[in-house]
């Protein structure tokens, strides 16, 4: 009896250890489910925000590649140059496959190709284009694949090329993958010690990671992959010992893409699952003293978890250069506030916005201060609306409004008069001041189904108002989508024209104004439209220069040009035709060097004499780049090419430039020719352009004469040639056979 009187105390302390741990041990079971369940959420908050971003990245990019692979008709011919630069231009416009592009046929065998990148695109034996090839064949469009050019990780995306209805070919897009703003969320993904996430292909490719250097690389075996390319989500264990690890998988739901978050177990489930516990029972009343220490330093660090998840998803809806909602939040935005006005019968305006002179800005000043001045446009546009209205920046230089329960319809209109007042005022930006302009699109719900299709008016829109100038706004109107459509059709029909033989040339004489004898020839296109009938230059030369393709429209007129003077010379004589004139564009001429090397290869394909052939180019062209201008010019003189300017004294010339640069003629412009019969003003101004050109030694040129009386005060003006309908109308290569042949005064 005694000896247990003196255990009791030993044994009361042994039950109150065993019961603190006891205590202590479910307490801790308790808290570790809790854990596991927040880590649970974190995974599934990290896994959402993650997918959405990689859901709208592939959604935007599938859209333009499929907008762009349907706009055809394709060639398909290997190496065809149309194609090429059809992919060159994609490329350089898209947001996100700004690296390449490739037209594959259903062989794996590449066709055309484009890379921005001087590693170029992947070897066409890269497994990556298989995949694409196969999903295609399989009626599963839209996939993507991690491929390698050279040293860089690359992401193919593939979509079909149709033709009548038919697969006959893939057009693939290809982005950098370790240059995109998803691994810029995904290297932000490191939590606790061994947390990661990854963006991955079909494949277990990496698209994204935590760490950059595994971006193009292949995941190691990972049971996550598979089940979300199987369309699963959820959580697996694999692995085993040290090395078991717990993944968390989702699919994107687009491209095969799958985003999952891998940690180590025994982070991941606590110290119950990890065996930790068992090892520390010696010491649970340590424990459960340490244990709310543990709990203020868990709280600390769920915080800081929690503020970085709410910091990604606010990236995820907002532009992080002007702080504005992007596209995807005002998208979410629009689509609700559409549905809203539909239930209580209210209207609401979409405006899209974008900046004019910006790229000069950008160009000269440098992109930071570009990227200053977004801010502060973004931040003058905002004190223009009301608090309720939203404003968003689409990309780049565009922006868009939306105001909602609108009291009148005029209220748009106010709100666009705002903008441009505000944005007109001269900005400071980086010491200089500068100014811009915004040409703005309205489109009113009235009508409207969808929030693209308001989008899609207000980009209209916004269009019609730079037609009319710039710097002003203009309400979208149903006939603006139908002259959208038909400009459309026009572009497609004009890029078929110039391979399909619908372009002609004809020709108008040139004379010496005193013998009447012809000195040259000028080269004007036109086109054989097979349902408009003969179409004048004005009719789709600005379209041609709008959409680029006057690049190669001009290369083709060039070359039949050149070869027709040629042939002209073997047939009549050298003498019967000394020169041939040809019109030069300003998109041709910003090519510089390139455009030159065009020009010389066609002298050397064709035959002609460099020194027969005369390019014409407007004022407005030389004065855009001085630079580039002069270097270009200067090359082309040293072909032995000459330069005449086209339209002479509607444009701006400096007068130092005419006389450093070897111009041979000034093409007096019509306007000025149509006046003499008038106006004084106009015979001063001939008068002073024949003063200029006997003074820098240069040959004048007046164009459009039409009448006997223009004549006579052109020679008394001392004009040395001239053309027009008085001589000559515009007429075929044959009908201007029949003239030289004549060899006769016209």
């Amino acid at each position: 009896m005694g000896r247990f009187r003196r255990m009791t105390p030993l044994v009361l302390s042994i039950v109150l250890m065993l019961g603190t741990g006891v205590s202590a041990f479910v307490l801790t079971a308790r808290a570790n489910d809790k854990s596991e369940a927040l880590h649970r959420q974190d995974r599934l908050t990290l896994q959402t925000t993650l997918g959405g971003l990689s859901n709208q990245y592939l959604l935007f990019a599938f859209k333009d590649e499929l907008d762009f692979a349907s706009t055809g008709p394709w060639s398909l011919a290997p190496g065809n140059k149309a194609d090429e630069a059809r992919l060159q231009a994609f490329v350089s416009r898209s947001a996100i496959t700004n690296y390449g592009a490739a037209l594959v046929s259903l062989t794996r065998q590449p066709l055309s190709t484009y890379a921005a990148d001087p590693a170029g695109l992947p070897a066409p034996n890269d497994g990556g284009f298989a995949p694409l090839v196969t999903g295609l064949l399989q009626n599963q469009p839209g996939l993507s694949s991690v491929m390698h050019a050279g040293p860089v990780p690359v992401v193919g995306l593939g979509v079909p090329v149709m033709v009548n209805g038919t697969p006959k070919a893939v057009l693939i897009g290809f982005f950098r993958a370790d240059r995109t703003p998803l691994q810029s969320y995904a290297e932000r993904l490191r939590y606790g010690k061994t947390g990661e996430g990854y963006v991955v292909d079909s494949t277990g490719a990496i698209v994204a990671a935590s760490r950059i250097g595994e971006v193009g690389t292949t995941l190691p075996s990972n049971p996550g992959v598979s089940a979300a390319a199987n369309g699963h989500h959820g959580f697996a264990e694999f692995g085993s010992g040290k090395s078991r690890q717990v993944v968390s998988y989702a699919p994107v739901g687009v491209g095969g893409w799958a985003v999952l978050t891998v940690q180590r177990s025994n982070e991941f489930f606590g110290p119950i699952r990890s065996g930790h516990l068992r090892i520390q029972l010696a010491l649970l009343v340590l424990l459960a003293l340490a244990a709310a220490v543990i709990a203020v330093l868990t709280y600390k660090r769920e915080a800081t978890r929690r503020r970085f998840q709410e910091e990604l998803a606010r990236q995820a809806y907002h532009d992080s250069l002007t702080r504005l909602p992007n596209r995807a939040a005002f998208s979410e935005r629009l689509q609700s506030a559409l549905a809203a006005s539909r239930r209580h019968d209210e209207s609401l305006a979409v405006l899209f916005l974008d900046l004019d002179r910006f790229k000069v800005v950008n160009d000269s000043l440098g992109h930071e201060c570009g990227d200053e001045l977004l801010v502060a446009v973004a931040d003058r546009m905002q004190e223009c609306l009301r608090a309720e209205d939203m404003l968003a920046r689409m990309g780049g230089d565009e922006f868009t409004v939306l105001i909602e329960r609108m009291d009148d319809p005029s209220d748009a209109a106010r709100t666009a008069e705002r903008i441009l007042a505000e944005v007109e005022r001269p900005f400071e930006v980086g010491g200089h001041e500068t100014t811009v302009g915004v040409s703005i699109g309205i489109a009113l719900s009235d009508g409207a189904d969808s929030e693209q299709d308001l989008l899609r008016d207000a980009d209209l829109a916004m269009y019609q108002a730079k037609e009319h100038g710039r710097s002003s706004w203009a309400i979208f109107e149903s006939n603006l989508a139908e002259r959208a459509r038909a400009r459309l059709d026009m572009e497609t029909e004009l890029r078929n024209a110039i391979d399909g033989g619908e372009l002609v040339v004809h020709y108008q004489p040139e004379l010496d104004l005193q013998t009447s004898q012809i000195v040259g020839m000028e080269a004007l296109v036109r086109w054989q439209h097979p349902r408009l009938g003969m179409l004048g230059p004005d009719r789709f030369i600005p379209l041609a220069e709008e959409t680029g393709l006057i690049v190669p429209l001009g290369r083709w007129v060039l070359r039949e040009a050149c070869a027709q003077a040629v042939r002209w010379q073997r047939r009549h004589g050298v003498d019967a035709l000394p020169r041939i004139s040809v019109n030069a564009s300003g998109r041709q001429f910003e090519r510089g060097e390139r455009f030159v090397a065009e020009v010389a290869a066609i002298l050397e394909e064709t035959g002609l004499d460099p020194s027969a052939l005369v390019l014409e180019v407007t004022e407005t062209v030389l004065m855009r780049d001085v630079d580039t201008t002069v270097a270009t010019v200067r090359s082309l003189q040293a072909l032995g090419v000459a330069l005449a300017i086209d339209d002479f004294g509607v444009g701006y010339s400096s007068l130092s430039l005419l006389r450093d640069l070897p111009i041979a003629n000034l093409k007096l412009d019509r306007s000025f020719v149509a006046g003499l019969n008038g106006r004084g003003a106009d015979a001063a101004i001939a008068r002073s352009v024949m003063v200029l050109a006997r003074s820098l030694h240069l040959t004048v040129t007046a164009e459009g004469i039409e009448t006997e009386d223009q004549l006579d005060q052109l020679q008394t003006l001392g004009c040395a040639r001239g053309q027009g309908f008085l001589f000559q109308r515009p007429v075929s290569a044959r009908q201007i056979g029949r003239l030289l042949a004549q060899r006769v005064p016209v």
